[in-house]
């Protein structure tokens, strides 16, 4: 087996020798691969490549009759660069030669793809097993994803946490634009961190990574008393020496809010799958991606070109100015923020259980939720079959019916005609006339805390926890979470919450003013939807990245 087998490097002549002292051909020595015949080199050595320290256990422990060992032979060539390039493969992609984790293999196969380096990369390729490849191979060939991957490859130190079994679920979301968005992201605040200079790129190593990832220091000042620990005691960029360099990473690590990594990247897509399978149901197309087809679903009927909705927690809606990308984009953050708010009633899953608390239970789906998803969507802009579907469909007459006819089942009592519709209409207006309870004006929501040190790292990313979510909830909204940037000792989940959304969602240029309109306003026929002028203006526009 070729792990068991030792590579050296020998000129030809020295193998033409010891192929004559031998007494071996060379064609007798190409075809005997299952039984090496003895080579001689008395007055020879021969460069190992790999496996020296085999070497020297056998000098120390066997005798002299079993000092041998099977070689694989490689021509040293006519120059140096032959014999460097044969180092730097065994040195760095012979197997076993260590212990690589699949982020460290990917890291290597695109740095050796993108180097035109076809031998070092295909012999990577030998430590992704088969079931992986398939998805691997999958990721490359999507050239959104691919570029998005490569252009992290400067920080060898975000790739070690990646694990190439979690590739399934990126690859089977469709969401594509959200996944680049968030790398993006990484790149974005890793460029930041090390101001793109390349001895502090060299610096972000594994262990710096770890040490950062999740954390917030310029929110929490619990977090920006760790790192200045970390930084004195030069735990954190352990190669940077200069004392101006490090003074200079420190404040500009000082700037960030929450540190993302390709760690944090996968834990949070398992936040984003769950609701992507509610998303999925209402695009009604089996291709493109989620984004895609939802743009492909915008009408902006019943709004004029000038105006975009914002709804707010108590219910009600804001109507300000936009233009047609805009309102799309903020109308598709918006049907995101309804999903993250109200997701255990809609798909099968819950979030995460606490400690020391009983597992959430699975729900069955929310018809009321449902129909307030499909009004939604039609009030921004957004329809379908699907939508229209859930839309005409009345929870609150099925909620009667089923009310009705548990508490009177129809063959057990006489019910003359009409009389059980009657008594449908009856009750839907009574449930209709009960307006949702929303969060009341005026408390904010909090993104921080004076509490100990906040929000643990453990669940700053993934799925919320239930407590957590219960809270988060209210104020999932999105003029809530394009707000001012606070500070004080800790951050709360609510701030994590925010952060994994900017991050996928991307963060616009957003001020809050506007005129101010019930859902009932906009029900209707499309003319009758059409909102008013608005009376202020809010100013929206491209995506900007912050730190």
């Amino acid at each position: 087996e070729r792990e068991h087998r030792i590579p050296v490097i020998i000129e030809l002549g020295v193998l033409a020798t010891a192929l004559e002292t031998s007494g071996v051909d060379a064609e007798t020595l190409i075809g005997s691969r299952d039984g090496p015949p003895v080579l001689h080199l008395p007055d020879s050595s021969l460069e190992c490549l790999h496996g020296q320290h085999r070497i020297l256990a056998a000098n120390r422990y066997l005798g002299s009759d079993s000092r041998w060992w099977v070689v694989d032979r490689y021509d040293k060539g006519n120059g140096l660069d032959s014999s460097e390039r044969l180092q730097q493969y065994f040195h760095e992609g012979y197997p076993n030669s260590k212990s690589m984790s699949d982020g460290e293999i990917l890291w290597r196969i695109r740095l050796y793809n993108r180097s035109g380096q076809r031998d070092l990369e295909q012999n990577m390729w030998c430590y992704v097993s088969l079931s992986k490849r398939k998805d691997l191979r999958q990721l490359l060939a999507n050239g959104a994803l691919r570029k998005a991957f490569d252009n992290l490859l400067h920080w060898p130190g975000l790739w070690p946490s990646m694990r190439l079994g979690t590739l399934h679920r990126l690859l089977t979301m469709r969401c594509d634009e959200e996944a680049v968005r968030y790398l993006q992201h990484i790149r974005n605040i890793w460029t930041r961190i090390c101001m793109d200079r390349a001895n502090v790129v060299v610096g972000a190593d594994c262990k710096t990574v770890e040490m950062l990832q999740l954390r917030a220091p310029c929110a929490s000042s619990a977090d920006w008393k760790y790192i200045n620990q970390e930084m004195d005691s030069k735990l954190l960029f352990p190669t940077i020496t200069d004392i101006n360099d490090r003074k200079v990473v420190r404040e500009s690590i000082h700037q960030m809010r929450q540190i993302p990594s390709l760690f944090t990247f996968f834990a949070d897509l398992k936040y984003l799958e769950t609701y992507a399978k509610a998303f999925r149901s209402i695009i009604g197309s089996p291709q493109g991606t989620i984004h895609e087809c939802m743009s492909h679903l915008y009408t902006s009927d019943g709004l004029t070109y000038s105006h975009l909705l914002v709804e707010l927690q108590d219910g009600t809606f804001r109507e300000c100015t936009r233009n047609a990308a805009d309102g799309r984009e903020f109308g598709y953050q918006q049907l995101w923020l309804y999903l993250m708010r109200h997701f255990p009633v809609m798909v099968a899953a819950t979030p995460r259980k606490e400690n020391g608390k009983t597992k959430p239970e699975i729900k069955e789906p929310d018809p009321r939720i449902w129909h307030g998803f499909a009004t939604l969507a039609r009030h921004l802009g957004f329809d379908s079959d699907a939508i229209a579907a859930l839309h005409e469909t009345d929870p609150d007459e099925k909620a009667a019916r089923e009310f009705l006819c548990g508490s009177r089942p129809p063959r057990q009592y006489s019910i003359k005609p009409g009389e059980l519709q009657n008594g449908i209409c009856q009750i839907s207006r009574i449930l209709k006339s009960m307006s949702t309870r929303g969060q009341m004006p005026g408390q904010g929501p909090a993104l921080v805390t004076s509490d100990c040190s906040g929000e643990v790292l453990s669940t700053r990313c993934g799925r919320p926890f239930q407590r957590s979510h219960e809270y988060d909830r209210d104020y999932m909204y999105i003029d809530l979470l394009y707000c001012a940037e606070p500070e004080s000792k800790g951050i709360t989940s609510l701030y994590s919450r925010r952060e994994i959304f900017f991050a996928f969602l991307g963060r616009r240029v957003l001020q809050r003013a506007g005129t101010k309109r019930r859902p009932n306003d906009m029900l209707g026929t499309p003319e009758s939807r059409r909102p008013a002028p608005a009376e202020r203006s809010l100013s929206v526009g491209e995506i900007v990245e912050c730190p």
